[in-house]
C-alpha cells in the first residue's frame, strides 16, 4: 500500500513538472516587438523659379535650373517652417510628420527598417488644415493622391508639393546630385541618409518690388512696417487634390491640381510685419506672396503701413497708410508663374514744400 501511494504521488509529481515545464517554454516563446530604428535625415530641398510673366518688370536677373529652396525664397522666412513628409512603403504610411527648419537645415529623426520607401510631402506643414494621402491602384510605388484641406487663397508661404527624390550619402549640392521629376523612391538601406527633395509650385506668385522717388527721398524718408494683401476672391478656403504619379522620362509628375473653395469673404493676409525698412531709390523692397490658382483671383488690394521721417531723422508721421489695388490677367492665374508689381512711392506735391501732403504720401504702382 505504501509503494502503491509513492508511485501516485511521484506520478503527480512528474505531471506538475511537465506543466511546469510547458508553461516556461510557452513563456520563452513570446519575444518582445523589435522597435523599428531611427534613422537621423538630412532633407535638401530644391525649387525652379517661377516662371516671370513679365520678365521686362524685373530689376535682378534670376537664378537658373534648381536651387536650394533657401536661396529661391530669401524674403520668406524658413526658420521654424515646416515640410509635411509621407514616408510609405506598399500600401501603408510608415512615417507621416513634420520636417522642421532650425539653423539652416532640415533634420530628423525618422523610424524606418531598410527597404524601398516612396516619399511624398507638402510644403511648408502647417499651411493646411489636413492632408490626406492615398495609394494609387493599391501600392504608393504607383503615385499617390494627396488630399489638401483648408488652405488659404492668399499667404506670404511657398505652397509646393514633392515631385522629385534622390537618396545620396553626401550633402553635395543640387547641382552635383542627378535628381529628376517623376522619382519617389528612396532605399533606407543604399541611399544614404541625404535625401533631396525637387519640390514644385501648386500656386502663382506675386512679387512686389518696393522703391522711393528720387526727388521725394531727397526730402523725406520712408519706413515701411507692415504689408498686408487681400484678394478680391469670395473663397475664404482651398481645398485642392493632386494626383501624383511616378515616371522615368524626367517629367512633371501632376497636372493643374483640382480646386474647390467655401464661399465665405477672404481674409486680409500680412505680407510683412517687423522692423521698420527704409525704402531707397533703387535697392527694392522685393516681398512675395503666393495665391491659389483659382478664376475668381483677378485683383488684390495691397495695404502698406509706414513711417515718416524728414532727412535729420526726425519722426514726422506714424503709422501711415496707403491702398493699392493690383489688377490681374482677367484670364485668372496659372500655378508656378509670377506676376511682377513696381511699386513707387511719391509726393502728392512737390512744389508747396510747406503743404501736408508732403508727408502723406502716395504709391504708384507700373
Amino acid at each position: 500500500m505504501k509503494h502503491k501511494c509513492l508511485h501516485i504521488i511521484n506520478i503527480a509529481f512528474g505531471i506538475a513538472t511537465v506543466l511546469f515545464l510547458g508553461g516556461c517554454s510557452s513563456d520563452d516563446s513570446t519575444q518582445e516587438p523589435v522597435e523599428t530604428p531611427m534613422r537621423e535625415l538630412h532633407f535638401m530641398l530644391g525649387s525652379y523659379n517661377y516662371q516671370d510673366v513679365t520678365p521686362e518688370a524685373n530689376r535682378r536677373a534670376l537664378p537658373a535650373g534648381y536651387v536650394l529652396y533657401s536661396e529661391l525664397t530669401p524674403k520668406i522666412p524658413l526658420d521654424g517652417a515646416s515640410l509635411r513628409c509621407f514616408m510609405t512603403k506598399d500600401t501603408e504610411v510608415k512615417f507621416n510628420g513634420n520636417v522642421t527648419y532650425n539653423s539652416g537645415s532640415w533634420v530628423s529623426k525618422i523610424p524606418l527598417d531598410e527597404g524601398v520607401y516612396y516619399v511624398y510631402g507638402l510644403m511648408p506643414g502647417s499651411e493646411a488644415g489636413k492632408v490626406k494621402l492615398t495609394p494609387k491602384s493599391s501600392d504608393f510605388a504607383n503615385g499617390a493622391t494627396m488630399e489638401i484641406q483648408g488652405l488659404n487663397p492668399v499667404t506670404n508661404s511657398d505652397v509646393c508639393t514633392i515631385v522629385g527624390v534622390k537618396g545620396s550619402t553626401t550633402a553635395a549640392g543640387f547641382a552635383n546630385v542627378d535628381i529628376k521629376q517623376g522619382v519617389f523612391a528612396y532605399d533606407a538601406q543604399n541611399h544614404g541618409t541625404f535625401i533631396y527633395l525637387l519640390i514644385d509650385h501648386l500656386y502663382a506668385a506675386l512679387q512686389l518690388n518696393m522703391t522711393i522717388s528720387p526727388e521725394y527721398n531727397a526730402l523725406r524718408t520712408i519706413k515701411l512696417t507692415k504689408l498686408t494683401l487681400k484678394s478680391n476672391s469670395v473663397a475664404k478656403t482651398v481645398n485642392m487634390s493632386v494626383e501624383l504619379t511616378p515616371n522615368t522620362t524626367n517629367t512633371l509628375p501632376f497636372t493643374a491640381p483640382a480646386l474647390s473653395q467655401t464661399t465665405t469673404d477672404a481674409k486680409t493676409v500680412e505680407i510683412y510685419k517687423g522692423e521698420e525698412l527704409i525704402l531707397e531709390e533703387t535697392d527694392d523692397l522685393v516681398f512675395l506672396a503666393c495665391t491659389a490658382p483659382i478664376s475668381t483671383n483677378t485683383q488684390f488690394v495691397m495695404s502698406a503701413t509706414y513711417n515718416v521721417y524728414d532727412r535729420n531723422g526726425n519722426l514726422i508721421r506714424k503709422d501711415c497708410t496707403a491702398e493699392n489695388v493690383l489688377n490681374l490677367p482677367t484670364g485668372g492665374l496659372t500655378r508656378g508663374q509670377k506676376y511682377t508689381f513696381n511699386l513707387t512711392v511719391n509726393p502728392t506735391y512737390l512744389y508747396v514744400l510747406s503743404d501736408p501732403d508732403l508727408d502723406n504720401p502716395t504709391i504708384t504702382v507700373n
